[in-house]
């Protein structure tokens, strides 16, 4: 957690007894979504793909990749272990490798099909 002064008024029990993972906390906002949980009394889980950097202190820390399903079995596995489950997921990835142009160029890609997409990648309802 980081060390300097919080800028903002903070209610240390506004989270109290809450147990959070967050994804994607070595930098920017991930770490600071976990400074902002612990400060208001959570209990913070995180996980990266990258090791913590010097001064990050979670309760929990696995280093896991969540864009794969070994990935997510093993942070889910560890806190289901620790934990039982989780009241908050926070999911702040830094990264994709989905394709560009978003649904429809999956669909087109066949990386999206089922009856219940329409031809043109629409989800009917």
């Amino acid at each position: 957690m980081m060390t300097a002064a919080y800028p903002f008024p903070v209610d240390r029990n506004e989270f109290k007894g809450k147990r959070v993972l967050v994804t994607g906390v070595t930098d920017g906002m991930g770490a600071a979504t976990v400074r902002r949980f612990s400060l208001g009394g959570a209990r913070v889980a995180t996980t990266a793909r990258s090791p913590l950097h010097s001064g990050q202190d979670p309760e929990i820390f696995v280093q896991a990749d969540v864009s794969t399903a070994d990935g997510v079995r093993e942070v889910a596995d560890y806190i289901i272990g620790k934990w039982g489950g989780l009241d908050i997921l926070v999911n702040n990835v830094g990264g994709s490798s989905a394709p560009n142009g978003g649904f429809c160029s999956a669909y087109g890609r066949g990386l999206a099909a089922g009856p219940e997409f329409e031809s043109d990648g629409r989800r009917s309802l």
